[in-house]
């Protein structure tokens, strides 16, 4: 389950490439679910009153028959679109039931606002996205999407990876075998870096000296995610702590 806290419009403050929340918030979830998407109810309760910045937030959602896990998820208000997942199951006598409940939204102590939930258990229930149908072509699954961030002068390493990367399952989006570097400007490059599944750093002296890959790493910092970040250093392939 995925469960979204977000501004209902930009703050007045807010950068003029900063997308509009609701419309950010609808972009992460169609990167994150695909083409399950049609499988998720959409459900959304406005907070009963302001919630000022550096708030503490907690979700907890209670499903009767539905475990959660997390129980429940806490985090301080900062972003204009935050996001948390929960992992969810149902006991196997709730098979074949619609369940109701609710996401109940803490700001500290006091309740802002109560989500109502309703989740249908099927065990044989089969995926919109898994579904075949005999009467129309039929499309290989999605490929990762990975931004490439590098110096212009390593294009050649780049580009030969770009090459086997769909054979891991892979693609890159920001492959410059592919898009010219100046076709491509700042908001659209941002862009690109929110629809990718991960950010692959392709570090060397050369893209340390490159001010446009210091701009795109310090924007894959500033989303925030967790495991998004990737270097490639050398050829020696090791994680990039935010900083």
């Amino acid at each position: 389950m995925l469960a979204f806290a977000h501004l209902a419009k930009k703050r007045d403050d807010a950068s003029a490439d900063e997308p509009d929340p609701i419309a950010e918030m609808k972009d992460q979830a169609a990167r994150i679910l695909s083409k399950q998407q049609a499988d998720y109810d959409n459900a959304n309760e406005p907070s009963g009153q302001p919630v000022p910045r550096q708030g503490e937030i907690t979700f907890v959602p209670m499903v009767p028959g539905v475990t959660f896990s997390p129980a429940s998820r806490t985090f301080t208000w900062r972003k204009s679109v935050h996001r948390e997942e929960f992992d969810l199951w149902a006991a196997p006598d709730q098979d074949g039931q619609s369940l109701s409940g609710q996401m109940t939204v803490f700001l500290g102590s006091l309740v802002i606002a109560e989500v109502p939930l309703r989740i249908s258990v099927n065990s044989r229930a089969e995926s919109s996205a898994e579904k075949i149908s005999l009467d129309g072509p039929q499309s290989s699954r999605r490929l990762r999407q990975i931004f490439a961030s590098y110096s212009h002068q390593d294009e050649q390493v780049v580009a030969e990876l770009a090459q086997v990367a769909p054979l891991c399952g892979s693609r890159f989006l920001m492959d410059r075998t592919i898009s010219s570097p100046a076709k491509i400007g700042a908001k659209d490059c941002k862009r690109l870096i929110r629809g990718a599944d991960m950010f692959q750093l392709f570090w060397s002296t050369n893209a340390m000296r490159s001010a446009d890959t210091v701009d795109e790493i310090n924007y894959a910092v500033s989303l925030e995610r967790p495991g998004f970040i990737l270097a490639d250093i050398l050829g020696r392939a090791s994680a990039a702590e935010p900083g």
